[in-house]
């Protein structure tokens, strides 16, 4: 399983529902060159978090709010908000992922698709948040 990569799937997809986009998950999937990388495992967690983030969102969003002291939703750019309820939502629903793993990811990918700033933004999030999870 690469789980990574399934991060990154699913931060592309959630991305082009928050800006609005009529992308669907095999025309990312395909568009993204992964469409041989992903097994069937990878599917299931991608699904996963796809329908966990979309159903717990307003739990989610919650607690970006509370973790994040110098910005509100409104003014986090949508990759960094999409970045962080994929890793809430894993801190929250797959208890089986650790923590620091989940943020780890976040961190990388925004990196590689945020702005200068953006990894340390969302690993300041995250951390604030991590510590009220309770495993």
């Amino acid at each position: 399983m690469n789980r990574a990569l399934v991060r990154e799937v699913a931060m592309k997809i959630l991305y082009a529902e928050v800006v609005g986009g009529a992308e669907d998950k095999d025309s990312v999937i395909e568009q993204s060159e992964f469409i041989d990388d992903l097994d069937t495992k990878d599917m299931e967690f991608l699904n996963n978090i796809l329908l966990g983030v979309r159903e717990h969102r307003a739990e989610i969003d919650t607690r970006i709010a509370e973790g994040s002291t110098s910005r509100s939703l409104d003014q986090i750019p949508k990759i960094e908000l999409t970045l962080l309820r994929i890793a809430i939502y894993e801190f929250l629903y797959e208890p089986t992922i650790p923590i620091g793993a989940a943020i780890s990811e976040a961190v990388v990918l925004a990196k590689k698709y945020g702005d200068v700033r953006s990894y340390a933004f969302v690993n300041a999030v995250l951390a604030a948040v991590s510590k009220t999870v309770e495993r």
